[in-house]
């Protein structure tokens, strides 16, 4: 054959369209390569696609194909193809017609031989392929088997199957079952944050039909299942993918069984998959089923053993929480008997696990109904709430105490017990006694403090008037108004203590006291002055703290206690009588519950004397209550020193037995430091004199009468006003001539208090002393000059009165 130019026209088919690259033999022996653009209208697509020799005797005369531009310019006017498996076999001569029957014959047989050569070329590539297709299914499978956890499992089937298949996009959707939707799990090649929200239902787009039939399915070029997409998937596979041009896509089932878990679906812009690639798909779904399957399994197991061991440590954790708390607990069954206790329990009652596990609820509970059992615990069975009540526990010695005890029937796993949680309350109890006590003292303390004013004004008129009737009187009577005064006296003396245990909460203010010291000088006084047979034992910690109080008073509090221990003793007729004193600082466990915390000096006097039976003892610290006969006691002693001890923020407790003596505890709260004592003010012999106007307002004019006589001997003119009104009145009259007013406290209409007010708000006012018979802190009236308390002697309030008119 005569020709110019001879070529090999290669036409790959994997690629869409196909691609086409010219291999030209040159003049000169050599072979160049040239590739087309790709596209579907090349001519010689058209003459392949016929599969017959193509001769064109002169194209420049008849152009069948649309070669004449791109062949003319070479200037070719005669070309001929013939047709093989891969492409055509072509020559070309610038001469027309330059090619006979022969050569054409010749060409064609010469196509047949690249057929035979390219179909034997592909036997052996489609082996080589075949085989590393198994090489990387057996890799996928091996890499999806060996994966543990759920999710690395759904990553590598998607890496896997991506490699396998040359896919740019994977995804792999799982059912769920509860919401009827495919989820995906993992993907690769999409923008995982928009994708993973898609939920196709079942014969929605191509993974959706998928499902739904249960068998693999293919398209080339347009995917015609994205028409049966819902328009929120639409848009989220739209910014997912950002392009939907595949050139082919396609997807296989999951199957465990018979039954269908999900799809394993794959897409490519670049190749056409076939259906040998489902196959491969399909192969590396089925294990990839079963590894999800196995995953799931394991997931679920370490889920399971997670939460076993969590519920264990909870258990755990119950059971050391019950063995431990602060509170009894008992577990008993259908025949009353122990089954579990916990340590609190065993300690509270002395007995051991085993010992209390041979016992029942009635054993320990003498309150505990004596009904037969059977009857008790069909009434238990039909308590559905919680039951709480107080009863008594009786301890392994025998020792009973109180106890709130809650029980709850319950049924757990086809067995019936009841659960009991039982709090000691001795120190509640304890508390509660106090309470009422001291609610008991505060009613009695309210009423003795009306009394005490009331008779204090009396006092004060039978003093005011003792006083006045000395320059009256002739010398033989002055020993009988002598007698007179010492009486008022003694009975303002015990009106003050009446008003030592009815002060109201807030008058106390506290000085540093050395109580080691007045302990001391009292414990001195007594032993001059009782029995010589008494035995005195005193124990004085060294290095205590300062006290807080007023000496006065603990004086009192100390000689009250010890004339009682003397009593005791005489009445008990001891042949070794003993006094024993302790004073030490406190220990938590000596201070009762409703005492604050803090740090307390320890004081305790204990005698061996008669002692006291409960009845008595539950009453000594009432006012009047007395057990010495008539005459013998006013009933204010105790009484005084409880209301003292607690007005110092301390508390006083008492033990005692019949026959066996009594032991007084005294808590007072400690200070580190003393303070200096004031010294006492020396007090002149002669009453001072003065002329100026003062102003009585009181409501007892007995006491107005009294009182202004007095202070008119004194030289003073005295005005007198009935009640507030009146002597706001005389306030308004006298103006800047008043120079101090005396203000009762107490007083109907308009009182002491609001007459102080009216009086500060005057542009100037006199000089207010308020008078009263109650128990009265200067601190509480900040208005007024000076507080005085009822009955107080003429003499004192003349040289006080003087005091601050001069001030």
């Amino acid at each position: 054959m005569a020709f110019t130019y001879c070529g090999v026209n290669f036409i790959d088919t994997r690629t869409v369209p196909p691609s086409v690259t010219v291999h030209n033999l040159t003049p000169e022996g050599a072979w160049h390569p040239f590739h087309f653009q790709q596209r579907e209208d090349l001519p010689l697509l058209k003459i392949w696609g016929r599969q017959e020799t193509a001769y064109r005797p002169d194209i420049q005369q008849e152009d069948l194909y649309g070669e004449r531009i791109s062949m003319g310019k070479f200037g070719l006017r005669a070309l001929a193809d013939a047709p093989f498996s891969h492409g055509t076999l072509a020559i070309s001569s610038p001469e027309p017609d330059a090619f006979s029957e022969h050569d054409l014959q010749m060409l064609q047989e010469m196509a047949a031989l690249l057929s035979e050569g390219f179909q034997r070329l592909d036997d052996l590539q489609n082996l080589e392929h075949r085989a590393r297709e198994a090489e990387a299914l057996a890799n996928a499978i091996t890499v999806v088997a060996r994966t543990p956890a759920l999710e690395e499992v759904f990553a590598a089937v998607v890496r896997e199957a991506a490699q396998l298949t040359s896919s740019e996009r994977v995804t792999l959707f799982l059912y769920e079952e509860d919401a009827g939707v495919l989820v995906p799990r993992a993907q690769v090649g999409h923008e995982w944050e928009s994708y993973r929200h898609i939920r196709l239902q079942p014969g929605e787009d191509l993974s959706g039909q998928v499902f739904a039939t249960g068998t693999p399915q293919l398209y080339q070029a347009n995917n015609p299942f994205t028409q049966k997409l819902r328009p929120e998937n639409k848009a989220l596979l739209e910014r997912a993918v950002q392009s939907q041009q595949w050139a082919s896509g396609g997807a296989v089932p999951l199957r465990l069984g018979e039954r269908v878990i999900g799809t394993l679906a794959v897409r490519s812009e670049t190749r056409t998959f076939t259906q040998h690639d489902l196959e491969l798909l399909a192969r590396l779904g089925q294990q990839a089923a079963l590894a999800i399957e196995r995953a799931s399994h394991l997931q679920d197991l370490e889920r399971e053993v997670a939460e076993r061991r969590q519920a264990e440590a909870a258990l755990r954790l119950a059971q050391f929480t019950i063995d431990n708390t602060s509170e009894a607990v008992f577990w008993f069954g259908p025949d009353g008997r122990f089954f579990y206790v916990n340590e609190a329990a065993c300690r509270s009652l002395g007995y051991t696990r085993e010992e209390l596990a041979a016992l029942s609820i009635g054993d320990i509970d003498p309150d505990f109904s004596r009904k037969p059992w059977p009857e008790t615990w069909r009434r238990i069975q039909q308590q559905s709430q919680p039951r709480s009540r107080e009863t008594r526990h009786r301890a392994k010695g025998g020792r009973l105490f109180p106890v709130e005890i809650t029980a709850t029937y319950l049924q757990f796993d086809g067995r019936e017990f009841v659960c009991t949680f039982a709090r000691d309350i001795t120190a509640r109890t304890q508390l509660e006694a106090q309470l009422r006590q001291s609610q008991k003292m505060e009613a009695v303390g309210q009423l003795t403090a009306g009394i005490a004013h009331n008779f204090n004004n009396m006092l004060q008129v039978i003093s005011g008037n003792l006083h006045l009737l000395h320059d009256q009187v002739p010398a033989a009577l002055e020993v009988h108004l002598a007698d007179a005064e010492q009486s008022a006296g003694r009975a303002a003396d015990m009106v003050r203590q009446l008003m030592v245990f009815a002060r109201p909460a807030g008058t106390y203010h506290p000085q540093p006291l050395d109580l080691a010291a007045l302990l001391h000088h009292i414990l001195a006084i007594c032993r001059q002055t009782f029995d010589q047979r008494l035995q005195f034992e005193v124990h004085i910690a060294p290095q205590l703290p300062l006290a807080q109080g007023y000496t006065g008073q603990l004086e009192q509090v100390l000689l009250n206690l010890l004339l009682n221990a003397r009593d005791a003793l005489e009445a008990a007729a001891n042949p070794a009588p003993r006094l024993r004193a302790s004073l030490q600082l406190a220990t938590p466990a000596d201070l009762p519950a409703d005492l604050e915390s803090g740090s307390y000096l320890h004081l305790q006097l204990s005698d061996n004397g008669v002692g006291m039976d409960p009845d008595t003892q539950a009453r000594i610290f009432e006012p009047f209550f007395t057990t010495k006969p008539v005459g013998k006691g006013t009933g204010l002693g105790l009484a005084t020193v409880y209301a003292i001890v607690r007005e110092h923020q301390g508390r006083i407790l008492c033990t005692s037995k019949r026959g066996e003596g009594t032991t007084f505890s005294l808590l007072l709260p400690a200070r580190s430091a003393a303070a200096p004592a004031a010294a006492p003010a020396a007090k002149s012999t002669s009453l001072p004199r003065g002329t100026e106007t003062l102003l009585l307002i009181d409501d007892e004019e007995l006491v107005r009468r009294t009182l202004g006589r007095g202070l008119q001997r004194a030289g003073y003119r005295v005005l007198e006003g009935a009640n507030g009104e009146e002597g706001l009145a005389i306030v308004q009259r006298e103006g800047k001539q008043l120079a101090l007013v005396l203000l009762d406290l107490s007083m109907p209409g308009l009182s002491g208090l609001e007459v102080l007010e009216r009086l500060g708000q005057l542009e100037t006012r006199p000089r207010v002393v308020l008078l009263t018979g109650y128990a009265a802190d200067p601190s509480q009236y900040a208005g007024a000059d000076e507080v005085l308390q009822k009955p107080l002697k003429i003499a004192d309030l003349v040289h006080r009165v003087r005091q601050l008119l001069d001030r």
